[in-house]
């Protein structure tokens, strides 16, 4: 598309760095993101954030080896 980084932040009004860590997975989508997103390219946000929230559940569950929890049993 010819966009580089720093045009797609000045579109958005952010930041360079702010876009770039999302970009190189260092930040989550963020709402705010997810809008600025969908009027650029019109993506649907709620789609994006779902997607969003699909991908922390699956770290979370790669994760859920290291949460030592017993299941309750109520007496």
């Amino acid at each position: 598309m010819g966009l580089t980084v720093t045009n797609a932040a000045e579109v958005f009004g952010v930041c360079r760095a702010t876009l770039s860590e999302f970009l190189n997975g260092n930040a989550s989508l963020s709402p705010e993101m997810a809008l600025l997103i969908e009027k650029a390219f019109d993506i649907h946000m709620d789609m994006l954030l779902h997607m969003q929230a699909w991908y922390d559940a699956f770290r979370m569950r790669v994760r859920s080896g290291k949460f030592n929890v017993e299941r309750y049993v109520p007496v």
